[in-house]
C-alpha cells in the first residue's frame, strides 16, 4: 500500500508527449526509461514472492518531455549519480544513429544469413548472446565506433579508450550526417568476421590489439577488391569504394566459414606482436595496441 511512497519509481524522457482526447492515455514518441532499475528488481522479486497480488499496486512514473539533447544528457546523468553512466550511449539518440539502426535492419533483410544485431541501446539484444555462448554478430555502439574509427579514420592506436572515441564523436567525425551508413555497416560485419577468428583461437573479444586487427582486415580486403580508401566519405568515389569493398567483406561464400582476409589479418597482427615482444620491453598486448609504432608495423606487413 505504501510502495508509491517509499519508491522512486520510473523516470521516462520522451521527445513528444501527447494526451488522448479523454486524458485516459498518454502517447510517448522517441522515449526511453532513464531511471528505474532498482524499482524493476523490486517488482520482479515481489512478483516471484506473492504472484498476482500486485494488481492494485501503484507505481510512481515521472515523464519528462524535451527535445533538447544537452538537457536530456544532463537529466540522465543527474538521475543516475548512484550508477555509472556510459557516456557512449548518449550518442544513441542522435538521428544518424537511429537511422543507422534502421539501415542495418534493412541490410539484414537483404542478407538474412549474415545478420548483424546492432545494440543502439545497452543490452538491447542480450537474449541473443550469453557469457558461455557469445554471439559474434551482437555488436554494441562503442565497439562499432571503435571499428569504424580504426578502419576508416586511421591511427588505430588512437581509439583504444572510451574517452578517445568520445572526443572524435563530439567533433562530428563519427556519425556525421554526410557520411554513408554503409561504412558503419561494413564495420559491423568486420567485427563479426574478426570475432569468429578470435573465438576460434580462444581470444577474448576485448583483445588489446583488435583495433589493428580491424585495420589490417580492411587493408587486406582493399587489396583483394583492388580499391583504395577515398579522401572523402561522400560522393561517387566513396560509393564506388564501398561497392567494391562490400563485395569482398560480405562475400556470401565466407558467411559460414572463416573469412580468408580475417584469418590473414589475425596472423599478421599475431606475428607483429611476437616480433615487437623481442624489443626487450615488457608490454601487454593492450599497451602495444596503443603504440603508433605497432600500428605502422602492422600496416607495413599488410603491404608485403
Amino acid at each position: 500500500k505504501q510502495f508509491h511512497l517509499r519508491n522512486n519509481g520510473f523516470y521516462i524522457i520522451a521527445r513528444k508527449v501527447t494526451l488522448s482526447y479523454d486524458k485516459a492515455a498518454i502517447e510517448l514518441s522517441d522515449y526511453q526509461i532513464v531511471n528505474g532499475q532498482q524499482t524493476s528488481f523490486t517488482l520482479i522479486h515481489a512478483l516471484n514472492k506473492v504472484g498476482d497480488d500486485l494488481a492494485n499496486l501503484r507505481i510512481p512514473i515521472r515523464i519528462i518531455e524535451s527535445t533538447d539533447s544537452k538537457a536530456i544528457d544532463d537529466i540522465i546523468i543527474g538521475l543516475n549519480r548512484q550508477n555509472e553512466v556510459n557516456e557512449i550511449y548518449m550518442f544513441s539518440r542522435r538521428n544518424y544513429v537511429i537511422d543507422l539502426a534502421h539501415y542495418i535492419d534493412q541490410r539484414n533483410e537483404i542478407n538474412p544469413n549474415n545478420k548483424i544485431w546492432f545494440e543502439r541501446r545497452a543490452f538491447e539484444h542480450k537474449e541473443r548472446t550469453s557469457k558461455k555462448n557469445r554471439n559474434p554478430s551482437v555488436i554494441d555502439l562503442e565497439e562499432l565506433m571503435r571499428a569504424y574509427a580504426s578502419m576508416f579514420i586511421g591511427n588505430a592506436h588512437d581509439f583504444t579508450r572510451t574517452d578517445d572515441l568520445l572526443k572524435v564523436a563530439q567533433k562530428d567525425t563519427l556519425f556525421n550526417e554526410q557520411q554513408s551508413k554503409e561504412f558503419y555497416y561494413l564495420s559491423a560485419v568486420a567485427i563479426s568476421l574478426c570475432r569468429k577468428v578470435m573465438r576460434n583461437h580462444n581470444i577474448p573479444w576485448n583483445y588489446g590489439a583488435r583495433n589493428q586487427f580491424y585495420l589490417a582486415f580492411r587493408s587486406l580486403c582493399e587489396q583483394r577488391a583492388k580499391t583504395k580508401l577515398p579522401s572523402l566519405r561522400v560522393g561517387p568515389e566513396s560509393d564506388d569504394y564501398l561497392e567494391k569493398l562490400g563485395k569482398v567483406i560480405g562475400h556470401q561464400s565466407f558467411i559460414q566459414h572463416y573469412h580468408p582476409q580475417a584469418k590473414q589479418a589475425y596472423n599478421l597482427v599475431t606475428k607483429e606482436l611476437k616480433a615487437a615482444s623481442q624489443d626487450g620491453r615488457k608490454l601487454s598486448i593492450a599497451d602495444r595496441g596503443r603504440k603508433a609504432k605497432f600500428t605502422k608495423a602492422v600496416i607495413k606487413r599488410c603491404m608485403k
